[in-house]
């Protein structure tokens, strides 16, 4: 279950990033 947690925060992450490049 962690490493989902994990995962998923890093996908969060990334998505905030590609976010912050377009905007």
């Amino acid at each position: 279950m962690v490493k989902v947690y994990a995962h998923l925060r890093y996908l969060c992450y990334t998505l905030d990033r590609a976010l912050g490049r377009t905007r």
